[in-house]
This record gives C-alpha cells, sequence and structure tokens, in this order.
C-alpha cells in the first residue's frame, strides 16, 4: 500500500487515496452489528427455511423414487400378465388344432361308414337285382320249355320238325 501512496505522490494525485482510521472503525462496527442482528433475528429462519426446503427437495426424491418403484413393479406385471396372455393363447390354439383334428378325423370316420353303408346297400340292391333277373330269367326259361313242350305235343315229331323246334328254342334263348 505504501508503493501505492508513493506512485499517488509522485504523479500529483496525493489526496485521492486516503485510510481513514474513523470510516474503517465505524465499517467494521456496522459489519459486526449486520452479522449480529442477522445471526439473532434471521439466521434461524433462513436455516429453517433451508432445512425445509431441503426436507422438500427430499421428500420430492422419495416421491419420483416410489413412482419410479411402482412403474418397474407394474412393468413387471404388464409383462407377467402378458407371458400368460400368451401362454393362454397358445394352449387355446393347440386345443383348438387338438380339436379339429379330431373333428376332422371323425368326419373322414364317418364318412367312411356312410360310404360302408352306401357299399353294402349298392351290394345288396345288386344281390336283389340279380336274383330278380335271375327269377325272370328262370320264368322265361320255364315258359319257353312249356312252349317248346307244347309244340312238341302238338306236332308229330320228326327229325326235322324236332331240329327246327331246338333251332326257333335256341333263338328265342
Amino acid at each position: 500500500m505504501d508503493n501505492l501512496i508513493t506512485l499517488a505522490a509522485a504523479s500529483g494525485q496525493m489526496g485521492v487515496v486516503e485510510i481513514d482510521p474513523g470510516t474503517l472503525a465505524f465499517t467494521l462496527i456496522n459489519t459486526v452489528v449486520i452479522a449480529l442482528m442477522y445471526y439473532f433475528f434471521l439466521h434461524k429462519k433462513v436455516v429453517a427455511m433451508l432445512e425445509k426446503r431441503a426436507e422438500q427437495i427430499n421428500g420430492q426424491f422419495d416421491e419420483a423414487e416410489a413412482i419410479r418403484a411402482k412403474a418397474a413393479q407394474t412393468e413387471r406385471e404388464y409383462t407377467e400378465k402378458l407371458k400368460l396372455s400368451k401362454a393362454e393363447a397358445a394352449e387355446i390354439l393347440a386345443k383348438a388344432s387338438r380339436l379339429g383334428e379330431e373333428e376332422g378325423r371323425l368326419l373322414v370316420e364317418e364318412a367312411k361308414r356312410h360310404a360302408a353303408q352306401v357299399k353294402e346297400n349298392a351290394e345288396a340292391e345288386l344281390i336283389r337285382d340279380s336274383a330278380r333277373a335271375n327269377e325272370e330269367l328262370k320264368s322265361k326259361f320255364a315258359d319257353l320249355v312249356l312252349d317248346a313242350a307244347n309244340a312238341v305235343v302238338a306236332k308229330e315229331i320228326k327229325r326235322t320238325d324236332n331240329e327246327q323246334l331246338i333251332d326257333e328254342f335256341l333263338q328265342k334263348i
């Protein structure tokens, strides 16, 4: 500081920088009084306000952590429910597939039974038709034999007549 004063004196500005001991003492006393007033009147309120604000901030952090934990729990539950839903869907599809295969198998069996029944009915119808045709054939054959016998009896039998009757009979058959 002495260097400043010497520099100021050398440049011709000696009265610009002066330290007044009274002003210095008054400034120090004012500073101490303000500090004491702050300490006695405001310090507890400021500290209480800062502590309250710190508690609010901590409460908000705790609340945010609780919300994050709840969100994580909800996500886990959602994931678990999604897995269960997928498993249920797969089970339902498998069951539907099994039921479809079983229904298809039953339909095929029913169709086979129906085809066998139709075949049986057709065979029975064929046998009946064949028997009926045989009966008709026998009846016609018997009629022809009777006609031939009547013709033989009605005519005098000669060898040529007999051959002619046989030929006519064979042609009718």
